[in-house]
Protein backbone atom coordinates (compact mmCIF):
# COMPACT_ATOMS: atom_id res chain seq x y z
CA UNK A 1 0.00 0.00 0.00
CA UNK A 2 2.71 2.21 0.41
CA UNK A 3 3.58 2.21 -3.41
CA UNK A 4 -0.06 2.90 -4.04
CA UNK A 5 -0.64 -0.81 -5.07
CA UNK A 6 -3.71 -2.21 -5.99
CA UNK A 7 -4.79 -4.82 -3.57
CA UNK A 8 -5.08 -7.50 -6.79
CA UNK A 9 -1.45 -5.96 -7.05
CA UNK A 10 -0.28 -6.66 -3.24
CA UNK A 11 -1.64 -10.23 -3.72
CA UNK A 12 -0.20 -11.31 -6.57
CA UNK A 13 3.09 -9.72 -5.32
CA UNK A 14 2.34 -12.29 -2.35
CA UNK A 15 1.50 -15.39 -4.34
CA UNK A 16 4.89 -14.89 -6.32
CA UNK A 17 6.99 -14.38 -2.88
CA UNK A 18 8.13 -10.92 -3.54
CA UNK A 19 7.73 -9.45 -0.59
CA UNK A 20 10.10 -7.02 -1.14
CA UNK A 21 9.05 -3.32 -1.03
CA UNK A 22 10.41 -0.93 -3.59
CA UNK A 23 9.34 2.63 -3.30
CA UNK A 24 8.80 3.56 -7.10
CA UNK A 25 8.36 7.31 -8.10
CA UNK A 26 4.94 7.28 -10.02
CA UNK A 27 4.59 8.36 -13.51
CA UNK A 28 2.98 11.72 -14.16
CA UNK A 29 -0.20 10.05 -15.90
CA UNK A 30 -0.83 8.82 -12.64
CA UNK A 31 -1.40 12.37 -10.95
CA UNK A 32 -3.89 12.82 -13.45
CA UNK A 33 -4.50 16.67 -13.84
CA UNK A 34 -2.40 17.54 -10.53
CA UNK A 35 1.01 17.39 -10.55
CA UNK A 36 3.25 17.26 -7.55
CA UNK A 37 5.21 20.36 -6.79
CA UNK A 38 8.90 19.92 -7.76
CA UNK A 39 10.93 22.82 -7.72
CA UNK A 40 11.99 24.61 -3.51
CA UNK A 41 10.03 27.40 -4.09
CA UNK A 42 6.48 25.57 -4.69
CA UNK A 43 6.81 23.33 -1.95
CA UNK A 44 7.61 26.52 0.16
CA UNK A 45 4.29 28.57 -0.93
CA UNK A 46 2.07 25.13 -0.51
CA UNK A 47 3.97 25.04 2.84
CA UNK A 48 3.03 28.62 3.92
CA UNK A 49 -0.75 28.01 2.96
CA UNK A 50 -0.90 25.31 4.76
CA UNK A 51 0.26 26.78 7.54
CA UNK A 52 -2.11 29.76 7.10
CA UNK A 53 -5.13 26.98 6.55
CA UNK A 54 -4.66 25.54 9.73
CA UNK A 55 -3.90 28.36 11.79
CA UNK A 56 -7.59 29.34 12.44
CA UNK A 57 -7.92 25.07 13.44
CA UNK A 58 -4.71 25.62 16.08
CA UNK A 59 -6.64 28.65 17.67
CA UNK A 60 -10.08 26.81 17.73
CA UNK A 61 -8.25 23.90 18.90
CA UNK A 62 -6.74 25.84 21.70
CA UNK A 63 -9.64 27.58 22.98
CA UNK A 64 -11.34 24.29 23.02
CA UNK A 65 -8.31 23.10 25.17
CA UNK A 66 -8.81 25.98 27.26
CA UNK A 67 -12.53 25.51 27.77
CA UNK A 68 -12.16 21.91 28.39
CA UNK A 69 -9.63 22.38 31.29
CA UNK A 70 -12.32 25.04 32.72
CA UNK A 71 -14.82 22.42 32.94
CA UNK A 72 -12.56 19.83 34.16
CA UNK A 73 -12.11 21.36 37.22
CA UNK A 74 -15.25 23.16 37.74
CA UNK A 75 -16.27 19.27 37.96
CA UNK A 76 -14.03 18.60 40.12
CA UNK A 77 -15.06 21.24 42.55
CA UNK A 78 -18.50 19.97 42.06
CA UNK A 79 -17.67 16.36 42.25
CA UNK A 80 -16.02 17.60 45.71
CA UNK A 81 -19.30 18.78 47.20
CA UNK A 82 -21.00 15.64 45.97
CA UNK A 83 -18.48 14.19 48.14
CA UNK A 84 -19.00 16.33 51.33
CA UNK A 85 -22.99 15.86 51.06
CA UNK A 86 -22.62 12.07 50.31
CA UNK A 87 -20.90 12.18 53.70
CA UNK A 88 -23.35 14.79 55.69
CA UNK A 89 -26.68 12.75 54.44
CA UNK A 90 -24.22 9.27 55.88
CA UNK A 91 -23.75 11.34 58.90
CA UNK A 92 -27.44 12.42 59.69
CA UNK A 93 -28.99 8.78 58.98
CA UNK A 94 -26.93 7.73 61.55
CA UNK A 95 -28.33 10.02 63.72
CA UNK A 96 -31.60 9.31 62.74
CA UNK A 97 -31.26 5.52 63.08
CA UNK A 98 -29.98 6.35 66.69
CA UNK A 99 -32.91 8.32 67.73
CA UNK A 100 -35.02 6.05 66.26
CA UNK A 101 -33.40 3.06 68.10
CA UNK A 102 -33.75 5.61 71.27
CA UNK A 103 -37.04 5.88 71.26
CA UNK A 104 -37.93 1.96 70.44
CA UNK A 105 -35.59 1.50 73.68
CA UNK A 106 -37.70 4.18 75.55
CA UNK A 107 -41.23 3.16 74.20
CA UNK A 108 -40.13 -0.94 75.63
CA UNK A 109 -39.25 0.67 78.93
CA UNK A 110 -42.23 2.87 79.54
CA UNK A 111 -44.68 0.71 81.54
CA UNK A 112 -48.13 -0.24 79.75
CA UNK A 113 -51.12 1.48 80.10
CA UNK A 114 -54.49 0.17 80.53
CA UNK A 115 -55.39 -0.28 77.08
CA UNK A 116 -51.59 -2.36 76.99
CA UNK A 117 -49.92 0.08 74.39
CA UNK A 118 -46.92 1.88 76.51
CA UNK A 119 -47.34 5.61 77.58
CA UNK A 120 -46.09 8.29 75.23
CA UNK A 121 -42.91 9.57 76.94
CA UNK A 122 -43.62 12.91 78.49
CA UNK A 123 -42.22 15.86 77.75
CA UNK A 124 -40.69 18.22 80.42
CA UNK A 125 -42.05 21.69 80.01
CA UNK A 126 -39.51 24.62 79.81
CA UNK A 127 -40.24 27.30 81.62
CA UNK A 128 -42.66 25.26 84.32
CA UNK A 129 -43.03 28.05 86.42
CA UNK A 130 -45.17 29.97 83.74
CA UNK A 131 -47.98 27.19 84.07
Amino acid sequence: RINHLPYSEIKARLARGAHAVEHHEPAPEDYGDRLPAKDAGTSLVVGDQLQALLAPLTRAADEWRGLAEQYRTRLEDREARVTALEQRIDGLQGRIEELYTESIKQREAAPPTSAGHPQPPTRKRRWPFIF
